[in-house]
């Protein structure tokens, strides 16, 4: 039986209390309104509710509250306010229909408020904010109303994955800092967003279609407006009024009669530098810089535009107006560009010393049904093509100009070569080097590793033999067949190796050798090699301080009264001083000090008594330190002590 005290017994019931209080609240279910949740907790709403006054009919006035309304209607008369919300912190709303209120939502002075997966409509304002912070909407539908959604000095608040719809105005910024606007739709407004004093707000992956007014900014500055599409606005995409400047706009569509408007020249920003990223529009070689500029008949300044380099932007700037230039703005491309070119083995070099196309292949492009779309050869010279040492070295190529897809199957022949087979990715504008290995020569890829840790091993050195062991030959320049090699992701192939039987040999700094099987090259080979980390145990008591042993773990060998250096013993027996190691030993070198010293003092003094009496001064602190056991320590002060009172007794005698 077990048994507690009673004050034990005591604490542990009142903690049991607090943990389950805190972990468990009963909910609170409501079934008519007007509702006024005054205390913390979760609030059910059990049905529709009908409200014909013009207050509130669920008031929140206490914080860190729950309200689930299961999808049920709350319905009003056109006054008051549906769910109002003051200077409360905390507050979440779930899956309500909130209709025909003056304010679907009103938040007054609170924080930390969410609304989420909600269907606001058919009032004045689906949802207002004032004096708020910290506020959320996500998955929120707010439509037919004159205001979709109104955030009036709010500010680090956000609008996600939300659509507004039907509004007189859609969504309005009123002096409202830290803004996110991302993934929403806006449709049939008369203004999808207006953003009125403010900065450091962020429109990003948004659609604004259809309404008069896509974006206006007035008095906005510092701002980001970006992966957006602005299509179909019947007035104008962006309405730039007074005092908006210092703003970055890049990678959005404008495919508007009128793209921009802008009534002052203040500086903003249209561009990026040219930068991979996920094209708003079209394909391309997965670039990003500035806007897509089109409109509704297909032929705006980014649909024509000459791009002569296919670096996926036109070859001029598009000025918007005085202070305001798209320098990047991106051009037309439909079809991808496949862009292929075709070199020798990296061991096949030409007169400077780099690498060299293979003349014309044959090259065949597939989709993935196996049907040919596309062959060609590499008759395209591209200049600059790529840097061998301080030379810019020009190389052949070849381009197809396809549709996007996943993958295309590129097949390279060449007589005298082996054929080469490969999948790539085609969703964007793409070039691709390959390199096409002479008819009976193969690459034998080889990847070394540490067994325990599994890193790779950065320097190693490599050695092919063949079958008979004799090492193979340099057959190239830069195809060395047995030397040292740095790599930092332990990459070590060759190159160009004729088909023949061979073994390898990987040896590395702290490493045992390895050796492989002897195998026959007749297609290329990818090796991984574990190397076995070379383990020395140190042995205790052999009177040599070694790697791995301390004053703790080992003091007969590595003594206490001087630091002795500890002693790789593999290392010094493989640079050939095994020869030195017992000179190093903490005995040999505490007893060569021991006598050095009595000899200084027997010199200095020339007194024989003198050496005897400094011998047996060491002799006590060796003993005392763990040099010398207490057995020869004992032997060794009975002889000296004999030896020093003969010698002092003969001075006494003599003087």
């Amino acid at each position: 039986m077990i048994c507690m005290s009673k004050k034990f017994a005591l604490i542990l019931g009142i903690l049991s209390f607090f943990i389950f209080s805190t972990n468990t609240r009963a909910a609170t279910y409501i079934s008519s309104c007007p509702y006024t949740i005054t205390s913390s907790g979760d609030y059910i709403v059990t049905n529709n509710l009908y409200y014909s006054g013009s207050e509130t009919c669920i008031a929140v006035l206490a914080s860190n509250v729950n309200i689930y309304c299961q999808n049920y209607l709350i319905n009003g008369n056109e006054m008051g306010r549906g769910i109002g919300i003051v200077a409360s912190a905390h507050i979440y709303v779930y899956n309500c229909y909130v209709w025909n209120f003056e304010k679907s939502i009103d938040i007054q002075q609170s924080t930390y408020v969410g609304i989420r997966d909600s269907d606001l409509k058919s009032s004045v304002y689906g949802a207002y904010v004032e004096s708020s912070n910290n506020v959320g909407f996500y998955n929120v539908i707010s439509e037919d109303n004159t205001y979709g959604i109104l955030l009036n000095n709010t500010n680090s608040s956000s609008i996600q994955n939300s659509t507004i719809l039907r509004n007189s105005h859609g969504i309005e910024l009123w002096e409202s800092n830290i803004i996110s606007v991302s993934y929403t739709d806006a449709y049939y407004n008369s203004f999808g967003l207006l953003a009125y004093s403010g900065n450091n707000i962020d429109i990003v992956g948004n659609r604004f279609s259809r309404n008069d007014y896509g974006l206006r900014f007035q008095v906005v500055s510092s701002s980001t407006v970006r992966d957006n599409k602005l299509e179909e606005n019947t007035q104008y995409g962006f309405a730039i009024l007074n005092n908006v400047q210092g703003n970055r706009i890049y990678n959005n569509l404008f495919r508007n009669n009128n793209n921009v408007l802008i009534m002052d020249s203040l500086l903003n920003y249209w561009n990026i530098t040219k930068q991979t990223g996920t094209r708003i529009y079209g394909a391309g070689y997965g670039y990003i810089g500035g806007n897509y500029w089109s409109n509704p008949n297909g032929n705006g300044y980014s649909d024509i535009c000459p791009n002569t380099n296919y670096d996926d932007f036109c070859d001029s700037p598009y000025t918007i107006g005085t202070n305001n230039i798209d320098y990047l703005p991106l051009a037309s491309v439909s079809n991808i560009t496949l862009e292929i070119q075709v070199t020798q083995e990296r061991c096949h070099l030409d007169a400077d010393g780099c690498e060299q196309d293979v003349p014309s292949p044959t090259i065949i492009v597939k989709d993935i049904y196996g049907n040919v779309v596309a062959s060609g050869t590499t008759n395209i010279q591209k200049p600059d093509c790529y840097t061998c040492g301080a030379l810019k070295k020009s190389c052949y190529v070849a381009r197809f100009n396809l549709l996007p897809a996943e993958r295309y199957l590129v097949v390279i022949s060449k007589s005298g070569y082996t054929t080469l087979e490969a999948n790539v990715s085609a969703y964007y504008s793409s070039s691709y080097k390959f390199y096409l290995p002479r008819e009976n020569e193969f690459t034998i890829g080889i990847k070394v590793m540490d067994k325990n840790t599994l890193q790779p091993i950065t320097t190693v050195t490599r050695c092919l033999f063949y079958q008979n062991g004799t090492k193979v030959p340099d057959l190239y320049p830069n195809a060395l067949f047995c030397a040292q090699l740095s790599n930092d992701g332990g990459r070590y192939d060759y190159y160009c190796v004729p088909r023949d039987s061979y073994y390898f040999t990987i040896q590395a700094y702290g490493y045992q050798t390895y050796t492989s099987d002897v195998f026959y090259l007749s297609s290329d080979v990818e090796k991984m090699v574990y190397l076995t980390p070379s383990v020395y145990a140190p042995v205790c008591g052999n009177g040599i301080c070694e790697a791995n042993e301390t004053v703790q773990n080992c003091p007969q060998d590595c003594a206490q009264m001087v630091v002795i250096p500890q002693i790789n013993v593999t290392e010094w027996q493989e640079l050939g001083y095994g020869w030195l190691l017992p000179l190093f030993t903490p005995f040999a070198i505490y007893n060569m000090m021991m006598i050095f010293f009595a000899i200084i003092g027997g010199v200095i003094t020339r007194e024989p008594s003198v050496v005897l009496g400094i011998i047996l001064v060491f002799i006590v602190i060796f003993t005392f330190t763990g040099i010398y056991p207490w057995w020869l320590s004992f032997v060794l002060i009975i002889i000296a002590g004999f030896l020093f009172v003969r010698l002092v007794g003969h001075i006494f005698v003599r003087g």
